[in-house]
């Protein structure tokens, strides 16, 4: 264990070493940087589920439902700025409970999701019908 801790170092060392080469990939942007943290807490909470048998036919749709539901949302009309960002919040709370085995939450999500989709439809057809 020591002897690898050692090779982490002589990298980080090697890596602060190039700091301002122009060759440098510099540090992750903010989008990599959450996708990092979301991928570690995953795998810690994929820990602290219990296992159960996994039904992939049955979590590929569910995972596809709330994405197209979200399309759905944010292709309406009357679908604001923030609308659609719930949407895509929603969306990825959903995916997010698919990938971590948690068929239950997804499904709730997706709930979550047909409510804004059904008031913006809602409310494009009262404009069509003034």
């Amino acid at each position: 264990m020591g002897e690898a801790l050692d090779r982490v170092l002589d990298l980080r060392d090697h890596v602060y070493a190039w700091t301002g080469h122009p060759h440098h990939p510099g540090e992750p942007g903010a989008a990599e940087h959450d996708a990092r943290v979301w991928d570690y807490a995953k795998d810690l909470l994929r820990e602290e589920l219990t296992a159960g048998e996994p039904n992939v036919h049955e979590a590929g749709d569910v995972l596809h439902r709330p994405r197209r539901t979200r399309e759905d949302v944010c292709a309406l009309p009357a679908a604001d700025a923030a609308a659609r960002a719930d949407a895509h919040h929603i969306a990825g709370r959903g995916s997010m409970a698919v990938e971590l085995g948690h068929l239950p939450a997804a499904r709730a999500e997706l709930e979550r999701l047909r409510e804004p989709r059904r008031r913006l439809v809602d409310a494009d057809d009262d404009k069509g019908d003034a």
